[in-house]
C-alpha cells in the first residue's frame, strides 16, 4: 500500500511540473505576441504621413506650376507693352535709315554723333588761328578809324579845308573801314561760340536736323551750324528731312 501511495504522488508532482512549464513557457508568447501587436498598429498609423507628405508634394507642385504660368503671363504682357510703346513713340535719338546715294558736301551726313575728340581738337586750333588773326586786323582797322577821325577834326579847324569831293571820300572810307571792323568783331563772337560749342561736344552737329555735318565744310567755315543746302534754300537737305520726320525733331529759325 504504501508503494502504491509513493508512485501516485510521484506521479502527481509530475504533472503539475508539466503544467507549470507549461504555463511558463506559453506566458512569453503571449508577451511577445502581445509586444508584436503594437507594432503594427504603429505601422498603421505611419502611413497616414506618408500620404500627407505626398498631398504636401502634389499642392506644393501645383503652386509652383501656378505661379510660373503666372510670371510667365506678366512677362508677356510686358513685352507686348514695350512692343506697342515702341511703335507708337518715335525714336528720339541716333540717325534714321537713309537710302543710298542721298549724301553730298553740301548735306548732313549718316550719323548724329559729334565729332571725335582728335577732330574737335583740330578743329579748336583752326579756330584759335582764326581768331588770332582776326583779332590784329580789328585792332588795325580800330587804329584806321581813330586817325580818320582825328585827321577830320583836324581839317575841320584848318583855314584850308579841303575840297567838298575830297572830304566825300574821306566820308566813304571811313564809313567802309567801320563796317570791316563791325564785320570782324561780329566773326570773332561767332569763333568764340564755336569754341564753346567745341567745348559743350555739339561742334559741328546741324541746329535744324541734329545730322553731324560734312567735315570740309567745317574746315571751311568753323563756324556754321547748318549744311550748305540749308544755307542756300532755308529748307531741311533730304537726308535732314528724313532725319526730322523719324526723330520727330521740329524745324529751328535759320542761320542768323
Amino acid at each position: 500500500m504504501a508503494a502504491k501511495n509513493t508512485s501516485k504522488s510521484a506521479a502527481r508532482d509530475a504533472a503539475g511540473s508539466q503544467k507549470k512549464s507549461a504555463s511558463t513557457s506559453s506566458k512569453p508568447a503571449s508577451r511577445a505576441t502581445k509586444t508584436a501587436t503594437p507594432a503594427k498598429k504603429n505601422s498603421t498609423a505611419a502611413r497616414p504621413e506618408k500620404t500627407g507628405t505626398k498631398a504636401q508634394q502634389k499642392l506644393s507642385q501645383k503652386t509652383a506650376a501656378k505661379t510660373s504660368s503666372m510670371t510667365s503671363k506678366k512677362q508677356e504682357t510686358g513685352t507686348e507693352a514695350t512692343r506697342t510703346s515702341t511703335k507708337k513713340t518715335p525714336s528720339k535719338g541716333g540717325a534714321a535709315k537713309f537710302p543710298k546715294g542721298i549724301f553730298s558736301p553740301a548735306t548732313g551726313t549718316a550719323t548724329t554723333d559729334p565729332f571725335p575728340p582728335k577732330e574737335l581738337e583740330k578743329f579748336r586750333t583752326l579756330i584759335q588761328e582764326l581768331r588770332m588773326e582776326n583779332q590784329e586786323e580789328l585792332e588795325v582797322l580800330t587804329e584806321q578809324l581813330r586817325e580818320m577821325t582825328s585827321s577830320e577834326n583836324m581839317d575841320d579847324n584848318s583855314a584850308y579845308s579841303l575840297h567838298m569831293a575830297e572830304q566825300g571820300t574821306d566820308a566813304m572810307e571811313r564809313e567802309k573801314t567801320f563796317l570791316q571792323a563791325q564785320r570782324t568783331s561780329d566773326y570773332i563772337k561767332k569763333l568764340d561760340e564755336a569754341l564753346r560749342r567745341i567745348q559743350d561736344n555739339t561742334f559741328g552737329v546741324c541746329r535744324i536736323c541734329g545730322l553731324r555735318l560734312d567735315s570740309k565744310r567745317m574746315m571751311a567755315v568753323p563756324v556754321t551750324q547748318v549744311c550748305t543746302y540749308y544755307k542756300n534754300t532755308s529748307k531741311p537737305c533730304e537726308p535732314g528731312r528724313i532725319q526730322i520726320e523719324a526723330t520727330g525733331r521740329a524745324d529751328e529759325e535759320n542761320e542768323a
